[in-house]
């Protein structure tokens, strides 16, 4: 997961809580509390990846700083991956303070080795990739560059959540038809628990069915409108098929939002 971090918040981590205020001087111990008490006083993710899919061990984060020289991603957020071959891309946003957002694999390649645990951009706005073998468990060692080739790709931009389901951006304009179509999204719902075991299943698995796609003027949009849109859950989606009329294909076409904050807040 990735958190943003705040002084004086609790992330679920719970031997620290010794230190805040109210408990100070409290009859209460922190790990004598039960998990719905620890729940309730827990700041969520503010991104969670789908674990053992899109990853298993997350690395450095790394802002694009580059100001386009690594395509249309500037000021987004990108984090390696321990045990894939894959890179992964992060937009975030605030919603009513409550910082959330998507995350969907960026590049992906078998010429890509594992263990990429450190990212840096050069002046020319190549992302550097540096690997480690981890003896004991996974990894390669090794350095590569990543350099953008010039040509605009088809990616979700942004994905932000609405009153009634998510604005998708894109970096190119897409094919209408296609947009316009509920089937061209394929969307799950589900929430992992929060307990002491290491890991979780996916909980209350279920579709999140799309009422309605509609597609912006100039193409470089679409609203995707939910029968029902909760919080607390994580919604993952697919494309099928979506592309640009000119025939560029969408390059990564699954993505996940964490929600945790509805725009009127949370129930």
């Amino acid at each position: 997961a990735l958190y943003h971090l705040e002084e004086g918040k609790f992330y679920g981590h719970v031997p620290p809580l010794v230190w805040r205020k109210d408990f100070q001087g409290s009859d209460k111990f922190p790990l004598d509390l039960n998990v719905e008490e620890l729940d309730k006083l827990r700041t969520r993710a503010a991104v969670v990846f789908p674990y053992g899919e899109m990853s298993n061990s997350p690395t450095q984060p790394l802002w694009d700083n580059t100001g386009g020289k690594f395509g249309p991603f500037a000021g987004q957020m990108f984090i390696g991956e321990m045990n894939f071959r894959r890179i992964m891309r992060v937009m975030l946003e605030d919603v009513d303070g409550q910082v959330q957002g998507a995350v969907s694999p960026f590049f992906e390649s078998a010429k890509l080795r594992l263990g990429n645990v450190r990212l840096a951009f050069d002046k020319e706005g190549s992302l550097w990739v540096a690997q480690t073998f981890h003896q004991a468990w996974t990894g390669e060692s090794g350095l590569q560059r990543i350099k953008w080739k010039g040509v605009v790709p088809l990616e979700v931009s942004s994905m932000k959540v609405t009153e009634t389901g998510f604005n998708l951006a894109f970096t190119r304009p897409v094919d209408a038809a296609i947009a316009s179509k509920p089937e061209t999204y394929a969307m799950r719902t589900y929430f992992y628990n929060y307990h002491e075991a290491y890991g979780s299943s996916k909980f209350d698995l279920k579709d999140a069915k799309i009422a309605s796609a509609v597609v912006a003027p100039d193409r470089m949009s679409v609203a995707l409108n939910l029968e029902n849109l909760e919080a607390w859950r994580i919604y993952d989606m697919k494309f099928n098929g979506l592309k640009t009329t000119d025939g560029h294909e969408l390059v990564n076409s699954w993505i996940v939002y964490t929600l945790n904050h509805l725009v009127k807040g949370t129930p």
